[in-house]
Formats: structure tokens, C-alpha cells, sequence
């Protein structure tokens, strides 16, 4: 009997890890062989232990999102761990610390050159001193992951597979996904992932699930500003909902609404067949990571560390073949008995190191080039949140204001500010109007006296009013302009 392929996925949870085996199912299916807890300290009790050390380079480490970052740059021909070191140093402008704190795959997204003879590289960085954390329930063991992959990335590689064999250019897509606890997106292209962002909690506890759904909704709407505004421009139409269904059919449905942008409700869970049943939906990062494991040519990234760089014997190897080949160097203008080997070796060693040094010189002004698009970038970041809400009470407080206007009265601006104390004002500008002066300021007064019972505002200034006649088709009016300033009430974020 021919044993099918099987793949492991190991992902961290508070005192361990859960791991599952999958192996492929009929069809574009997949089957989840086993899925159990290992317990923090004492993994070797699990009943599946031995299968898990077994896995080799099909047993994948999950990441969390927070533990790893995209980049992306454009530079020049080089080789691969070069490329890794221009990207180090991007990294390190960044975020300070050292180049050596990260392990940093690459890949290139384009099959050519750009027209100034540049690559477009897009890297994956996970800071090495989570791995021994993430690790430290395997202590002592010989169970070693091959493979690592941050949440996000395991199932934007899944969704990237299955859209591919739909549509070999399906364009530019954004992922979300809605978990229990981890909430994020990730948009990306049949190429490669482009942007991960996290996404932020219901404080609400599902109290409040309109309002949660509209914050949900503009984070996606500015992450799809981000990525436009990105190296590569990519434009998103489509969004795919994954995660808790009733969350994530509600999400669907509002982004539907949004001009321009195609929807849906995802379940890959439905492809994971576990004792002929579907899988659940809270393990779809894990099942995400199995399914990359079960296929690992097909990984984008892989970020662990190689293992031949950790080892010691490799090591005493690198310093012995460099030892020998100095030394032949060394002795062999002794040997040739002239100067002309000598002279002839040297010049080839200066003109490679000149090249190399070419290479580097372009490489850092590439990555000065792209540190400050990202500073642009971040800077712009820094301003949407700025003015944008933790929270989305301005659409209730906006709602409030419109249904307290007296009908004599209009709006013409509606302006938030932020004083020197760091509080929110909320300044209104408007015109009231009445046949006499009389109306016109009793018409504001009324406007003054509905605002005074919203709770969502409090601390009025003193009014500015101009009051003035004017000519209009019905004969005399008089109009009173007015600017009023209210501090936003506490709990109501700008």
C-alpha cells in the first residue's frame, strides 16, 4: 500500500502548540489526519510526537504576524545574499538594532529588469530572537521545523493557489481575515504578497457590531490607499472575507456596497476534510500552513535560518576552505618562480572588488531611495491616524447634529480640530435665516439649545455671530452667521 505524502503544521498557543497532519484529499481537497494539543514543556507525552519529528522538511513553524515585516526595494543584480544584506540595511534605517538581529528571505517579483537596469525585490524579515521563544517548548528535542511562515502569508499563499488555477492573472486582491483573537489582511498579486496589516479588535464585545463594521471597513479602504500608493501601485478590487461566518458574511455584504469593489464570503475550511466533516474555521491559519508544507516549492518565503549556517561543522568547513584557498594564493607566485602571475592576479582581484563595490555603492542608494519613500509613506500613515478615529462615533455624532436643526438653519462647515491641550473640537459654521433680525437670532438660539442636550458634545465656547441684511426674490431677510466650538465628549475619539 503506497502511503500518501504527508505534511505537519506546528502552531504556537499559549502553553505549547496545536499540530495537525494533512495529506491530500479527492480532488482539490485536503485531509486533516490528526489534530491535537502539545502540551508546553513535555511535548514528547503527545500521541503523535515521533510522526511530528519525523515530518523533516514537510513540518512548518506558524509565525506571528507581529514577528515578521515586508519589504520591498528595487535593486540591482546581485547575488542572493547580497540582495539579503541591501535589505538588512533597509530594515535597519527602519528600525535601528543590527543587521544580524534578522533573517530575511527575498524573492523577485518581475520575470526583467526594470528599464534602469533594477530588480523589484519583495523580503520577508523575522526577528531571530523570537525563534528561540517560539522554540522553547520543543527544548530538548529533535523535532526542528524546516519551514516558517507568518499567519497571514500561509493563507495568502493558499488563496494565491487556488486563484491561480482559476485565473492565471486574477490582479490584486485583499484578504481578511477574522479570527477570535488574531484579526488581520494581507493583499497581494499572483506574484507575491504586497501589504499585511492587523486590524483592529471589537471593543465593543459585539455590542456594537455596525459601528465595529465600519471601522473594519475603513481600515481596509486606507490599506488599499497604502498599497497604491506602494512600489508596485497595485490597485485592489476584490476582497475576500475568511474567518468567524457570521462576522465575515456581515463584512461581506457592507463591502459590497462600496463602489467599485468585489466581495465575498471565503471558506476554504470547507476544503479540509477532517473524519468526512469540515474542518473548523479557527484553525484556518494552521490548515493554511499544512497545506504550504504539503508543497513547499510552492512556498513564497521560508524565513528560518538555514541550518547549514547554524552549524558548527559547517562552519569549521567555510574557515578551512578559506584557509586553504589564502594560502594557495600565497605560495603560488613562489611556485610559478614570477612576478607576472603575481601582477596578472592581482589586477583580476582589485577589478572584482571594484565591481563589488560598484555594486554595493548602487545598492545603498537604491535602499537611501527607498527609505525615503517610506518615510513618505509612514509619514502619511502618521497623518491618517492623526486625524482619523480609534473608534467611529463621528457618523452617530454627525446623525445627531442633523436631526437637532432647526429647518431656518444651514451648515457650511463642519470642521475637527485639535487645540494645544491635544482635546478634539468639534467647530460648526452656519447661517440662520428669518424675515426679521429677531428671527434670524431666535433660529439660532434654537440651534444652541439642541446642541446643548447631545451627550456627544460638551464645553462650549463662546459664539461668534455676524448678523446681516440682505435682498432676496421675497424682499427683506436678515441672516446671522455664526461659528460655534465644542469639545468632543469623553469617549468620543477625533
Amino acid at each position: 500500500m503506497i502511503r500518501r505524502a504527508e505534511a505537519y503544521c506546528l502552531a504556537p498557543q499559549a502553553d505549547g502548540y496545536w499540530a495537525l497532519a494533512l495529506s491530500h484529499g479527492e480532488g482539490q481537497s485536503y485531509r486533516v489526519n490528526w489534530l491535537e494539543s502539545l502540551p508546553g514543556g513535555r511535548p514528547a507525552t503527545a500521541p503523535h510526537w515521533r510522526e511530528l519529528c519525523r515530518g523533516g522538511r514537510r513540518l512548518l513553524l506558524l509565525l506571528p504576524n507581529d514577528s515578521c515585516q515586508l519589504l520591498h526595494a528595487r535593486l540591482p543584480e546581485m547575488k542572493p545574499e547580497l540582495t539579503r544584506i541591501a535589505l538588512a540595511g533597509l530594515l535597519q534605517k527602519q528600525r535601528g538594532g543590527s543587521p544580524e538581529q534578522w533573517s530575511i528571505d527575498a524573492r523577485r517579483r518581475e520575470a526583467a529588469k526594470s528599464a534602469d537596469g533594477r530588480w523589484a525585490i519583495t523580503g520577508l524579515a523575522f526577528e531571530r530572537a523570537a525563534l528561540p521563544k517560539l522554540l522553547a517548548p520543543l527544548a530538548g528535542s529533535d523535532c526542528r521545523p524546516a519551514l516558517a511562515l507568518p499567519q497571514a502569508l500561509a493563507l495568502d499563499t493558499l488563496l494565491r493557489r487556488e486563484l491561480r488555477a482559476a485565473d492565471p492573472a486574477p490582479g490584486a486582491w485583499n484578504l481578511v481575515y477574522l479570527g477570535r483573537e488574531e484579526r488581520f489582511l494581507a493583499i497581494g498579486d499572483a506574484v507575491g504578497p504586497l501589504l499585511v496589516r492587523a486590524l483592529p479588535a471589537d471593543l465593543s464585545g459585539g455590542a456594537d457590531r455596525a459601528e465595529y463594521l465600519e471601522r473594519l471597513v475603513t481600515e481596509i479602504e486606507r490599506s488599499h490607499f497604502f498599497a497604491q500608493q506602494g512600489e508596485q501601485g497595485a490597485r485592489v478590487q476584490r476582497v475576500l472575507v475568511c474567518g468567524d461566518p457570521e462576522l465575515a458574511e456581515s463584512l461581506a455584504l457592507r463591502l459590497a456596497r462600496t463602489e467599485g469593489l468585489v466581495a465575498e464570503h471565503w471558506q476554504p475550511e470547507e476544503r479540509f476534510r477532517i473524519e468526512g466533516a469540515a474542518a473548523s474555521w479557527e484553525f484556518l491559519p494552521a490548515l493554511a500552513g499544512a497545506a504550504v508544507a504539503l508543497d513547499p516549492a510552492g512556498a513564497v518565503f521560508n524565513i528560518l535560518p538555514r541550518r547549514r549556517e547554524d552549524g558548527a561543522l559547517w562552519r569549521l568547513r567555510r574557515y578551512a576552505i578559506t584557509g586553504g584557498a589564502s594560502l594557495c594564493l600565497g605560495v603560488l607566485p613562489l611556485v610559478g618562480g614570477g612576478s607576472e602571475l603575481t601582477r596578472h592576479l592581482q589586477a583580476r582581484v582589485l577589478a572584482e572588488q571594484g565591481q563589488q563595490l560598484a555594486q554595493s555603492r548602487q545598492a545603498a542608494e537604491a535602499a537611501a531611495r527607498d527609505y525615503l519613500e517610506q518615510l513618505a509613506l509612514l509619514a502619511r500613515q502618521e497623518q491618517l491616524d492623526r486625524y482619523a478615529p480609534e473608534r467611529t462615533p463621528l457618523g452617530p455624532l454627525l446623525r445627531d447634529i442633523a436631526a437637532r436643526l432647526p429647518s431656518p438653519v444651514q451648515l457650511t462647515d463642519l470642521d475637527l480640530v485639535r487645540d494645544p491641550e491635544g482635546a478634539y473640537r468639534l467647530v460648526i459654521r452656519g447661517e440662520s435665516r428669518g424675515r426679521t433680525g429677531e428671527a434670524a437670532q431666535a433660529a439660532f438660539l434654537q440651534l444652541q439649545a439642541a446642541l446643548a442636550q447631545t451627550p456627544l458634545l460638551e464645553g462650549a465656547t463662546e459664539p461668534s455671530l455676524e448678523i446681516e441684511g440682505d435682498e432676496d426674490d421675497r424682499g427683506r431677510a436678515s441672516r446671522v452667521r455664526f461659528e460655534l466650538r465644542y469639545r468632543l465628549a469623553t469617549g468620543v475619539k477625533g
